[in-house]
C-alpha cells in the first residue's frame, strides 16, 4: 500500500502557533489518486491500516514539516518535531507502541530546511494489528501527496497448518 498522509480534520488558523501535542495523520482513502496510491491486503481506515495477514512488512512514512505562520522557527514552542510510525494491538487497544521515530529540527538560516523526514523499518506484523502516523503537533505539516505519504510492503508471510 501507498497512501499520502492528511490532517485529521481542518486545522484551524486561529493561531500563528502549532499546537505541540501528539497529532495522528489520517489516510483520504475517497480522494485516492490511482497514478500515485494504492492499497490491498489490509483494511483501510481514515484513521489506521489494519493488518489481514501476519507476516513480515516494511513500513515508511515521510513527512514534510513546512509550517504554515510568518512566524521563525525559533519563535516556536518547540523547534524539533518527530513523525513516527505507531502500533496497536488488538489485545492491548489502549496502548500504542511507537516502532520508529524521524526527527527534524526546524531551522530558519538553514540552506536545506525543505527536506522531509522519512522514518522507516522492517517489523513483524500479526492479523489485527492497527498502524497509523503521529507528528509533534497541529499546523506543521505540508500535505503533499509526493511529499506526505505513509506505505507498508508485505515481505514474508506466515501460514499456520491447521
Amino acid at each position: 500500500m501507498h497512501m499520502k498522509l492528511a490532517p485529521p480534520d481542518e486545522e484551524s488558523s486561529s493561531t500563528l502557533q502549532p499546537e505541540f501535542q501528539p497529532y495522528k495523520l489520517h489516510f483520504v482513502p475517497e480522494e485516492k489518486n490511482l497514478l500515485l496510491e494504492h492499497w490491498r491486503g489490509v483494511e483501510l481506515f481514515t484513521d489506521r491500516v489494519v493488518i489481514t495477514q501476519t507476516g513480515h512488512y516494511y513500513m515508511y512514512s515521510s513527512v514534510a514539516f513546512r509550517p504554515d505562520s510568518p512566524l521563525k522557527c525559533g519563535d516556536f514552542q518547540y523547534q524539533t518535531w518527530n513523525n513516527s510510525i505507531l502500533l496497536t494491538r488488538p489485545e492491548n487497544a489502549a496502548v500504542g507502541e511507537t516502532l520508529v521515530t524521524a526527527t527534524h529540527t526546524c531551522c530558519d538560516e538553514c540552506k536545506h530546511n525543505q527536506e522531509t523526514t522519512y522514518a522507516a523499518g522492517v517489523f513483524l506484523l500479526q492479523t489485527g494489528d492497527s498502524i497509523n502516523v503521529e507528528v509533534s503537533g497541529s499546523r506543521l505539516v505540508s500535505y503533499k501527496p509526493q511529499s506526505t505519504f505513509f506505505g507498508l510492503v508485505l515481505l514474508g508471510s506466515y501460514r499456520t497448518e491447521g
